[in-house]
């Protein structure tokens, strides 16, 4: 009976404990989003680095394309309408425009898995012009749905 009331008394607490944390902020949504766009432009850094010959191990490239690939499918949770902050970068036209922004969305998930198709292969170039569309996927739902930094 008491290994029971032990075991209840744990369940008991670890739910409340799952419950707090299924229920971020809006802060920390809008910071654990920050972090993954964060993530997401390193490696898409580091691979720009490489094409162009100017720094990294091209063994690596795999390894940040597989990390762009195993992000990429998080973009559409992150930008929930609570996590709509004032000092934030993310512009109102992501909840105003939701197809719009889904549209965005699918075109930088297909770059990111044209990118992988062609890195497989090992072919600079074509690593290159996949890389060069990812940019113009990124770019374009930067202009769209993200406020201009400020100098």
């Amino acid at each position: 009976m008491r290994q029971t009331i032990k075991r209840l008394t744990l369940l008991i607490t670890l739910a409340i404990s799952l419950a707090a944390v299924a229920e971020p902020t809006p802060e920390d949504a809008a910071k654990y989003r920050q972090s993954i766009m964060k993530a997401l432009s390193g490696h898409n850094g580091a691979i720009s680095m490489m094409v162009r010959g100017k720094a990294g191990d091209p063994d690596n490239l795999g390894n940040h394309v597989q990390a762009l690939v195993n992000l990429k499918g998080e973009i559409e949770s992150l930008f929930e309408q609570s996590s709509d902050l004032e000092d934030d970068r993310a512009l109102p036209a992501i909840w105003e425009n939701p197809e719009a922004f889904a549209d965005a969305i699918e075109n930088f998930q297909a770059a990111v898995e044209a990118l992988s198709e062609v890195a497989n292969g090992g072919e600079m170039q074509a690593i290159d012009a996949a890389h060069r569309e990812l940019g113009k996927a990124c770019k374009g739902c930067h202009e769209d749905f993200r406020l201009k930094k400020q100098d």
